[in-house]
């Protein structure tokens, strides 16, 4: 199903394209498990908040779509490198308020928060490695080091990079 996913082309502008991939990977696997109906069912309106978000970008933001998305590949081809808000408005050739004030009306969040999430996800898929350790994991999704990865991680999640690698073990891994 995740290969199907991955391949699948997109009916619809989404600027949370693969955060809405990665919900549907967690409501597949939390249905296959048939355990906790409560935690599938809140993946379920997460992934249609993100469809609604969506659905709700101003049409001037479409103009910029092209720009937009070209950022953010730029975020997401090097969001393991120190990166500037002058980087990506610079890459994409606007200043850097102007970049700001269009990504965040088109994304719905500032260029920081998308990378900062950006990593986060990137940081989580890597703790299903149990081998991987955090300060490896930290250096390879860009945080400056493993203090701050750990305070912003459970900032953003709640959780201490240990929890979470737990709980996802917990949940995904034993039978």
């Amino acid at each position: 199903m995740a290969k199907i996913l991955d391949c699948a082309p997109e009916y619809f502008h989404s600027s949370h394209a693969d955060r809405i991939k990665e919900k549907l990977r967690e409501i597949i696997a939390l249905n296959e498990s048939d355990e906790n109906q409560l935690l599938l069912y809140s993946r379920i309106l997460s992934l249609i908040n993100l469809i609604l978000i969506d659905a709700s970008i101003p049409n001037t933001a479409s103009e910029n779509y092209p720009t937009i998305a070209k950022a953010k590949r730029f975020i997401e081809e090097n969001y393991a490198k120190p990166i500037q808000l002058l980087d990506i408005a610079s890459f994409v050739n606007l200043s850097p308020s102007y970049f700001h004030t269009s990504f965040t009306a088109a994304v719905g969040i500032s260029p920081h928060d998308y990378l900062i999430r950006f990593r986060l996800d990137a940081a989580k898929r890597m703790m299903w490695d149990t081998t991987i350790g955090m300060d490896i994991i930290a250096e390879n999704c860009g945080f400056t080091n493993q203090q701050y990865f750990s305070k912003i991680f459970k900032k953003q999640t709640g959780l201490t990079p240990s929890q979470y690698r737990k709980d996802f073990q917990k949940n995904y891994t034993e039978e």
